[in-house]
């Protein structure tokens, strides 16, 4: 059976809707939208998007390619085309699948629209022949057939694509493989376009976010144009920010992506019609059109890609045009974490929106209590840049107040919490929540629609923090840790090592009070951890039964312990030399003088009796030359201790071997292996003075 595409009507038909009346041009409006009018249009069902409630954040909506199964879920074909009309009779077109005709349509658009066929499911192999069978000439007016492209929902061709061949001549004369030309648009005779057909090649998913200004009910249509296949056409009816999911081909650095919107008017309902594009993603790049991205070509069809009336990029299309962008090499290489919670009601966590510098990093559901961390890819950013944090689905659900908690917002060695000087809160949905008018000071917990808004700050996380601690494993996995300061996650590490082993991350400034928490999240039979401390600069915190959970404390490496010291180098490097207090390492120097010199180290106040462990840790030879260490003695204030003093040991080995008490000889001053001289520190024993009394010239 012949089906023909519903009718187009050219653009502006003012005369025409001037004599209108309002119900008329709602319906009007419908059908132009149904029949996918304006340049761009579709022979059935246009994909459409959802509706959104206008009060909330748009969830994301996923697009079907212009090729889709009908409604009676029967597989389709799409074949995008147009026909010159002879006698006002358009191009018949018949599909072929591996031989078969399968559907047949009259082309009676003018401008390109979509023709949707039924085809069984196509599979990489099959054989796929459009087919123009009534080319004429009726006085003097030549018919002719354009097509543009086939689709199926994955996959999209070409008619200009190199695996596409035309085969002319009419019935059995347009498969005889006699009169074969390269595939092309433009079918001036009768003939089949033929191919095989390819393995899916819509396979990756364009997120465009958009809104439109309606005008009679009805929102913009949009089509989505990769380097000239048409992948998606909808109609974009929300009125506030929303993202669509668009399949489509790999998107490459050079492609060119069209976002074409054909059904501009001023006329329906009094409404002007006009759709905002806010931004392309793609995996790791995004686009927020302006000027120095991307163009505008006015114009309805054709003239959408003409190049005769173009202007500079921008979000707002007011007429029917082609966003056209080339695009770019990946953009959004750095990164940023957002840490956040939620209260959620009506089973519906908080929708949180997070931006930098104009450009939406991404959408997310907030759903758990607990505090948990949103890494979105991000365009290079420095101190000064935009960044905001929104909450868009406010709302009270028996009773309970949705809520989204902001904790801070982290990047590498940057930390920026809601309650900083200079982060203010602007009140509003959707685009208000960006307009700078209904501001407070910043805060964590936000229960009204609205931006956390501030500028990305200097690197803050100035200070070091350094937690020392071991495992065991079960299955090899060891123990994976999280070490907050002050409820600032600073890192995640898994501790592999059965002796103590260090983990330094960056950490804001550290003061009396805040809070350390070294928080095992792994632990299982057979796997364990055991904290031994924490230490910053001057200030060390000792953890309690192998944890830590405790306040950070007053400055307590208050004294001074000197070591002098020599080495023999090789390779150029001199001998690494640790110290240990208390099983606290509070320094390792290289020792790269070969004479002695004084090597200082921050210590708590040595009292008599502190355990100390100086640790030579590189013994080796280079071209025949050995690495040695030589202590000459250890001094605080008012003690010296030398390393043969009674009840010195050095027990000689690497790592844990040097505290297993295994082999064990008396103090020396000369360690020309690897090992550990262990001493108790003595009571004060500087107890006199001398005094030298001399001149120089």
């Amino acid at each position: 059976m012949w089906r023909t595409s519903l009718f187009y009507v050219p653009h502006h038909p003012m005369p025409l809707l001037n004599h209108l009346s309002r119900p008329i041009l709602v319906a009007l409006a419908a059908a132009l939208t149904l029949a996918g009018c304006g340049g761009g249009g579709d022979a059935a069902s246009a994909s459409t998007s959802v509706v959104p409630p206008a009060a909330a954040e748009p969830a994301l909506r996923t697009i079907q390619s212009v090729g889709v199964a009908g409604a009676d879920a029967t597989p389709m074909l799409t074949v995008r085309a147009y026909a010159d009309l002879a006698a006002n009779v358009g191009a018949m077109v018949s599909v072929r699948v591996d031989g078969v005709v399968t559907d047949s349509i009259e082309v009676k658009a003018t401008q390109p629209t979509n023709y949707r066929l039924a085809a069984p499911n196509l599979k990489p192999g099959s054989k796929v022949d459009v087919v123009y069978t009534n080319d004429a000439t009726v006085n003097g007016v030549d018919r002719n057939l354009y097509v543009q492209q086939i689709s199926t929902p994955d996959t999209a061709v070409l008619s200009t694509a190199a695996i596409v061949s035309f085969d002319q001549g009419s019935g059995d004369a347009a498969f005889d493989g006699q009169n074969v030309v390269a595939g092309t648009s433009n079918l001036s005779s009768n003939g089949a376009l033929r191919l095989t057909w390819p393995v899916p090649n819509l396979t990756e998913t364009l997120t465009v976010r958009a809104y439109s200004a309606l005008a009679g009910g009805v929102g913009a249509m949009m089509g989505v144009v990769v380097d000239g296949i048409q992948v998606a056409q909808f109609e974009v009816k929300s009125t506030v920010a929303q993202d669509y999911a668009v399949a489509v081909p790999p998107l490459k650095p050079g492609a060119k992506v069209d976002l074409v919107y054909s059904n501009d008017s001023e006329a329906l309902a009094g409404g002007d019609r006009s759709l905002f594009v806010l931004q392309l993603n793609h995996k790791t790049t995004a686009v927020v059109p302006k000027p120095a991205n991307s163009t505008i070509d006015k114009g309805l069809g054709a003239a959408a890609f003409d190049g005769v009336n173009v202007v500079p990029g921008d979000t707002g299309l007011y007429w029917n045009a082609a966003l056209r962008v080339v695009w770019p090499e990946p953009n959004l290489t750095s990164s940023v974490t957002v840490r956040a919670s939620a209260q959620a009601a009506g089973g519906t966590g908080a929708t949180m929106v997070v931006r930098m510098d104009g450009t939406v990093l991404g959408t997310s559901t907030v759903n758990s209590t607990a505090p948990a961390d949103f890494t979105y890819p991000a365009p290079a950013y420095s101190t000064g840049s935009q960044v905001d944090v929104a909450f868009v689905n406010a709302g009270t659900v028996d009773g309970v107040a949705r809520t989204l908690n902001v904790h801070y917002v982290r990047s590498a060695n940057t930390v920026l919490r809601p309650t900083d000087t200079g982060v203010k809160f602007d009140a509003g949905a959707d685009r208000a929540a960006f307009d700078w008018t209904n501001l407070s000071a910043g805060l964590t917990s936000l229960t009204a629609n609205g931006a956390l808004r501030a500028t990305w700050p200097t690197a803050n996380m100035t200070d070091a923090i350094t937690v020392r601690a071991s495992g065991t494993l079960a299955d090899n996995v060891g123990p994976i840790v999280q070490i907050f300061a002050d409820g600032i996650l600073l890192g995640t590490s898994e501790i592999r090592s059965t002796s103590p082993t260090d983990i330094t991350l960056p950490a804001l400034p550290l003061k009396v009070g805040q809070i350390i928490e070294v928080r095992p999240i792994n632990l299982a039979t057979g796997r364990s951890l055991k904290v031994d401390y924490a230490m910053s600069g001057k200030t060390v915190l000792q953890a309690t039964a192998g944890s830590l959970n405790a306040a950070w404390p007053a400055l307590n490496l208050t004294d001074t312990l000197n070591i002098r010291a020599r080495a023999d180098l090789a390779g150029g490097t001199g001998a690494i030399m640790q110290v240990l207090v208390d099983n606290i390492l509070v320094g390792t120097a290289e020792v790269n003088s070969t004479v002695n010199a004084d090597y200082r180290f921050a210590v708590p106040p040595m009292s008599a009796g502190r355990k100390v462990d100086l640790v030579y840790i590189n013994d080796g030879q280079v071209n025949g030359v050995d690495r040695n260490l030589y202590i000459a003695y250890l001094t605080t204030a008012n003690t010296t201790l030398l390393p043969t003093a009674a009840g010195v040991t050095l027990d000689r080995g690497f790592g844990a071997a040097a505290f297993d008490g295994i082999d064990v000889v008396a103090g020396t001053g000369s360690m020309t292996t690897n090992g550990a001289l262990h001493m108790n520190w003595p009571a004060a024993n500087i107890t006199g003075t001398v005094t030298v009394r001399a001149s120089a010239t």
